[in-house]
């Protein structure tokens, strides 16, 4: 192509010259030897041009790296900012993980993360008082997802940033996705974090010496198998549990929505005065019949102390308070009897819990401290957690990334399949509600009620009814209520 248009060009000024009476033949050889170096040089240039476009090109055409390649890549800069951080203390994650990750994201990034555990309880108020005073002296908040539910006016819509640094949003558990974006289909106002259910862990010595196949088709086949293996004479019980009433609201639930039953309507009018939230009562009155004396005063370290110890056949709880105890001799006297199993029926198993990352519209560095969150709730870095826990050098948690379980875990523990798939299956209690811990408690106050003998499964059901809905007409949210078991 290039000797064409060379020749071209050699016959165009041979040509010129001809036509204008330069007809010397060596001058016009001369000419066109000047002109055909001048072409093959102009020729190159616009090679080599079109070489550094094409390069152009296929950059802008390759995938745009992810956030794990940026923040490894050195490619994020961040010297000389200051990322407050507020988070949840006494957790899995509290001493290890997040200050490992706070020493890893600096080394990275130049950035500093100022780190401010905080007891679940005080929480709410601190949050609260810094962003509606103007205080604004957090950029990132984490904590249950419904604290958000009356704080997403003060925080920032996350889907710009998850778009910009290419944040993997791939790889968490379904209720993440079917009731994180909880006000609008694609509107997210929180990176989850880590993530937690209720869950059972039966004796499978006990069964297996009774003949008793588990899992359990139904809670009253549960409650059957309860019946025959314990030994209430001799110390040993059915099942350990907490009786608080913050702890008694997963144990109604997984009853109520094992009979696919919504505790509202689309409209968010309550539905627990029924056929479905007296018999999820009943269930919790029977419960009462396999429990250790004193169980309505327990909270979570004494019903875990009951089956380490060996003094009951079953745990219904949050499988965190065992993790790492249950095998160690020194913690333990079941060791290697026992294994997890899914909810009776395989419904949900409890109230769905989630922690979010929330970035605050009151954060001076916006890219920064979503970066920071980006990195503790990346699907890598908590792989390297679960990797780090199963090899003894750190304190496990309860991931946010399914593939942390599925990828390390369950290979390590096949038993952990149970706790994956209730997580699958978990459904928060009252998605969206501002007023959810009202509504939360009063679920545990009048199960307790009835457990107790001090209400009748009716009464307990027509007065959480009444209460609900007081909760509810005190400030209807604009947004449908969101179960799977209401159409």
């Amino acid at each position: 192509m290039k000797k064409i248009l060379i020749a071209m060009l050699a016959v165009v000024f041979v040509l010129s010259f001809t036509i204008t009476g330069v007809g010397c033949k060596e001058e016009a050889a001369e000419v066109v030897e000047e002109v055909e170096e001048a072409v093959e040089e102009v020729a190159e240039e616009v090679e080599e041009e079109a070489e550094e476009v094409a390069e152009e090109v296929e950059e802008e055409a390759a995938p745009d790296k992810t956030f794990w390649e940026m923040i490894n890549d050195g490619d994020l800069d961040f010297s000389g900012i200051t990322i407050n951080y507020l988070y949840q203390g006494g957790m899995g994650y509290s001493d290890e993980y997040i200050p490992a990750c706070a020493a890893e994201f600096s080394a990275l990034t130049g950035a500093e993360i100022v780190l401010d555990p905080t007891p679940w309880e005080a929480q709410m108020p601190k949050i609260v008082n810094d962003v509606t005073t103007g205080a604004n002296r957090y950029d990132v908040f984490e904590g249950d997802i419904e604290f958000q539910y009356g704080l997403y006016p003060y925080m920032t819509e996350l889907t710009e940033l998850i778009d910009k640094y290419n944040v993997d949003m791939d790889g968490y558990f379904n209720p993440m996705y079917t009731f994180g974006e909880w006000q609008a289909e694609g509107v997210r106002y929180g990176l989850p974090f880590s993530t937690g259910v209720s869950t059972m862990v039966i004796r499978t010595d006990v069964f297996d010496e009774a003949g008793i196949e588990y899992p359990f088709d139904s809670f009253e086949d549960y409650y059957a198998a309860l019946a025959e293996v314990q030994d209430p004479d001799n110390g040993f019980y059915g099942a350990a549990f907490a009786g608080v009433n913050a702890q008694l609201v997963k144990k109604w639930l997984s009853r109520y929505w094992a009979q696919e039953a919504s505790v509202f309507s689309k409209t968010w009018a309550p539905q627990v005065n029924s056929p479905e939230g007296v018999a999820a009562t009943e269930l919790m009155v029977e419960y009462m019949d396999y429990a250790p004396p004193g169980v309505l005063g327990w909270d979570l370290p004494e019903a875990a102390a009951a089956f380490l110890n060996g003094d009951t056949a079953a745990y219904e709880l949050w499988w965190s308070m065992l993790a790492g105890r249950i095998d160690n001799p020194d913690e333990s006297n079941i060791v290697d009897k026992w294994t997890m199993i899914p909810a009776p029926g395989g419904g949900p198993s409890g109230n769905f819990t989630q922690h979010n990352c929330d970035l605050l519209a009151g954060s001076q560095n916006p890219d920064a401290a979503f970066c920071w969150m980006a990195y503790i709730t990346s699907s890598e870095r908590q792989i390297q957690a679960a990797k780090d826990e199963i090899a003894g050098t750190m304190r496990g948690f309860d991931y946010g990334r399914k593939t942390a379980w599925e990828e390390v875990m369950v290979p390590e523990y096949p038993f952990m399949s149970a706790y994956v798939e209730s997580l699958d299956a978990g459904i928060p209690v009252t998605p969206g509600l501002p007023q959810w811990l009202e509504a939360f408690m009063a679920i545990g106050e009048n199960s307790g009620l009835a457990m107790s003998g001090d209400a009748t499964p009716e009464e307990a059901m027509a007065n959480l009814q009444a209460t609900l809905e007081g909760i509810i007409q005190s400030a209807i949210p604009p947004y449908e209520y969101r179960s799977p078991f209401v159409e």
